[in-house]
């Protein structure tokens, strides 16, 4: 009988040690489960912060006169966070716009300056959309080889009077809830016997 009561006693202090095991596994469960949120939400910021962090590069790299031109819209961007603050604006947006059209239509910047105007643009509709609940504005699917339409898109200067769309040099964009137009896609047309 003591034997038995022995082993019952043993079998016990196993049953209690295995329930403290136990809790400390759950417990180092929890704590990995938690670590884990927070990675992800790291992540989340260091993905963010790089985009911004990237977007701030491609505008300091502009060249003055350029980044002295959108002072107006960017202020003294002299650090990623400033910039991204400026890039927030909704009421920026349709500025930045019409200098991007306006740069363009000049014919006096070249290519690369274009597209980083334009990459920086995107990236300022984009924050302006997130940050709202519902997204204000929604881009316009101009494409290549569509008809010319001023419903929706206005020429750039050097286009042909009549044709097709042969590059869309700035995607307009309306109003996300009316589809009301806000600014036409700037297209450059070339008629089809060219």
């Amino acid at each position: 009988k003591t034997y038995k009561a022995q082993l019952e006693k043993k079998l016990n202090e196993c049953e209690k040690n295995l329930n403290k095991a136990n809790g400390i596994i759950d417990g180092m469960q929890q704590e990995i489960e938690e670590a884990q949120k927070q990675k992800s939400r790291l992540e989340y910021f260091s993905n963010g912060y790089g985009e911004i962090d990237s977007m701030f590069k491609t505008y300091q790299q502009l060249n003055e006169d350029i980044r002295d031109e959108l002072q107006g819209i960017f202020g003294n961007a002299d650090t990623p966070v400033m910039f991204f603050c400026n890039a927030l604006q909704e009421n920026h947006l349709d500025n930045f716009w019409d200098y991007i059209s306006n740069k363009i239509n000049s014919g006096k910047i070249d290519r690369n300056i274009e597209k980083s105007l334009c990459k920086l643009f995107d990236f300022c509709f984009d924050m302006v959309n997130n940050s709202q609940q519902k997204p204000l504005y929604k881009r316009l699917q101009v494409q290549k080889g569509f008809d010319f339409d001023n419903t929706y898109m206005i020429k750039t200067a050097d286009s042909s009077q009549l044709g097709n769309v042969k590059e869309v040099k700035l995607a307009g964009y309306v109003y996300a809830l009316s589809n009301k137009v806000v600014k036409r896609s700037l297209v450059r047309v070339e008629s089809e016997d060219y």
